[in-house]
């Protein structure tokens, strides 16, 4: 009786949250957009084997499909990772019902299964299937053990998922080995030739499609196992929120308080402390340092993927402002828990906006720093592209973020650990990316060849907008100013 009212309580959630919250403009475009969606997936199922044809006429449209299948859910994985939120948050709310954690646990996470990243996939897999797998020359058995492997995949991806979040939030050394691990695999794949992860992929989906069942029963096995993982590590999560026993407060430096003329220089300092002192401001930054090296040292390797202009601005553009666009975003909502105790504070709204726009900047240049070396030994042709970014970066990208941070108005809590829990996002921080990208992109497109123009251009205009940091600071002071009230009621009624 209990699981049915979950179930019908989860179902009220989700149309409550998707009709009743949003304008119904948007809600309306949003059921367009899903309905596009859906419709493409279903059609290019459909029509795989037409598609495949008009591109490469002589390969076999399902061999190209297994081929390419361990690519394909690897790149599923990846956005789920950055979007997909583990069930532990749904969980809280119910603790106090009559139930086991083991129960609610184990509800929440076949429950969660019911998410687009699950569904969407059949969309396109279903209508191959029926059209090209089971109507082809293959048997039931073979036929059906595919689909069954499409399908465990897509479930050990996401308890992969849950359980690699939940061990990011326990664990960052465990969960920084087996990122390294993967990295280096993804390495040895770039260096040796391309063609491994296509090789296993091929085994394994034409061994499906051989009626040979040991990958299968292999593949549910693990499935089973990370399930099982998974669980056994919100269950410690949930234990460990209730001892609240993990926040330890460690001192490494004391910021003193300086006199007023050097007030500036002490709210950079006091956000310094916050960045250092607290978990998840800190594992921003230590997750920044190994993308940035992974995610410029990848394209710097692989000189062919360079030669898209948009490759290469998002490349270089992410080299230097990669803490600043992750950190940046949430500014304010940081000083959530105490924003209106820092709003009744001596320090002038102007001293706080700028020592904001001097650590973004300041972060800017550590990150050109950090990656410079790679772009000497990998890519020096790339160099005066990373001194141009640089100057964007400083001048405009950050401009572009303290835009974003001045209409935050949902609470975050520095105490929970995790990255990738999404606390204080909006579609806004999604969506600010395509106005500090599509710029300069579009720039080196118009001029690809004069490509020394378009870097003028690009630094130019970052170098103008920088040497005016301070009338930024004033427009955004002023803007602060009327801001502070909606954002102090949003932080409190997020609470």
């Amino acid at each position: 009786m209990i699981f049915n009212l979950l179930v019908r309580h989860q179902w009220r959630r989700v149309v409550r949250t998707f009709v009743w919250r949003r304008h119904w403009l948007i809600t309306v475009l949003l059921s367009l957009l899903i309905l596009y969606v859906m419709f493409s997936l279903a059609a290019l199922g459909f029509l795989w084997q037409e598609m495949v044809g008009m591109v490469r006429p002589r390969v076999d449209p399902i061999a190209f499909l297994n081929q390419h299948l361990l690519t394909l859910f690897l790149g599923l994985f990846t956005l789920r990772f950055f979007v997909q939120r583990t069930p532990r948050i749904r969980i809280r709310p119910y603790l106090h019902l009559p139930l086991s954690r083991r129960s609610l646990i184990r509800f929440f996470q076949v429950s969660s299964l019911a998410t687009i990243h699950n569904v969407f996939p059949f969309l396109f897999f279903l209508p191959l299937w029926l059209r090209h797998i089971l109507g082809g020359p293959y048997g039931p058995a073979a036929s059906w053990g595919w689909l069954a492997g499409v399908a465990l995949l897509l479930l050990l991806s996401h308890f992969a998922n849950t359980l690699l979040r939940s061990l990011l939030s326990r664990s960052r050394d465990a969960f920084f080995m087996l990122f390294g691990a993967f990295m280096f695999v993804v390495a040895l794949d770039l260096f040796y030739g391309p063609g491994m992860l296509n090789t296993i992929s091929f085994f394994v989906f034409d061994t499906l499609v051989s009626a040979r069942p040991v990958v299968l029963v292999l593949l549910a096995l693990l499935v089973v196992i990370v399930f099982l993982s998974s669980s056994l590590l919100l269950r410690q999560d949930l234990l460990s929120e209730e001892r609240d026993s993990r926040h330890r407060r460690v001192v490494l430096w004391q910021v003193p308080f300086l006199a007023p003329n050097e007030r500036l220089l002490n709210l950079v300092l006091l956000e310094l402390k916050l960045m250092w002192r607290c978990e998840r401001p800190k594992l921003y930054f230590l997750l920044s340092v190994v993308f940035v090296l992974v995610y410029v040292a990848i394209p710097l390797i692989r000189a062919d993927l360079m030669g898209s202009t948009v490759v290469r601005a998002l490349t270089v553009l992410f080299a230097s402002g990669i803490f600043a666009f992750n950190y940046g975003q949430l500014m304010f909502s940081w000083e959530s828990s105490y924003f209106d105790g820092m709003m009744t504070r001596s320090y002038t709204l102007r001293e706080m906006v700028m020592a904001k726009l001097i650590l973004l900047q300041g972060s800017c240049v550590v990150f050109f720093l950090l990656s410079l070396p790679l772009f000497i030994l990998l890519s020096p042709d790339l160099i005066r592209e990373h001194v141009t970014f640089l100057c964007y970066n400083l001048g405009v990208s950050t401009v572009l973020i303290m835009m974003v941070a001045l209409n935050n108005h949902r609470r975050v809590a520095l105490t929970h650990v995790g990255f990738f829990n999404f606390e204080g996002f909006s579609i806004l921080h999604w969506l600010w990316y395509i106005p500090t990208v599509a710029p300069p992109a579009l720039v080196m497109w118009i001029w690809r060849d004069a490509p020394t123009t378009a870097l003028m251009v690009i630094g130019t205009v970052g170098i103008l907008c920088f040497a005016f940091t301070p009338q930024w600071a004033t427009y955004f002071a002023r803007h602060l100013k009327r801001q502070r009230y909606v954002m102090a009621a949003g932080f409190r009624q997020s609470a």
